[in-house]
């Protein structure tokens, strides 16, 4: 008889838009149903845009409340999916003079 030693299962954090292992700090995309994570703002912006305006989601699904964590741990609660993707937007291309930065609401902790 082997003696097999049973190793505890590590729970990997996978990139809901690249699909790649994400380094401890992401962006994590919380709501209801669950957490999301992401390797940067680019999948963060490119996720939610298409979530926002995909024509088969339910106006209840792009309604939904979500809340984002910065990898430095800054926390903003947006609407709903389509401020998100402004918010993303605005910040992937540098925007700060542009409005939709301000999009969310800014958590303290």
């Amino acid at each position: 008889m082997t003696n097999m030693t049973t190793l505890p299962a590590r729970k990997r954090r996978i990139c809901s838009y690249d699909i790649e292992e994400v380094p401890e700090e992401c962006y994590l995309l919380s709501e209801a149903g669950g957490e999301m994570y992401f390797c940067s703002t680019r999948c963060l912006f490119l996720w939610a845009a298409m979530f926002a305006t995909k024509a088969n989601r339910t106006e209840e699904q792009k309604i939904r409340a979500l809340e984002m964590t910065t990898p430095e741990g800054e926390r903003r609660i947006f609407a709903d999916s389509l401020e998100l993707a402004q918010w993303a937007a605005a910040y992937v291309l540098q925007g700060d003079n542009n409005p939709w930065i301000k999009n969310g609401t800014k958590l303290t902790s």
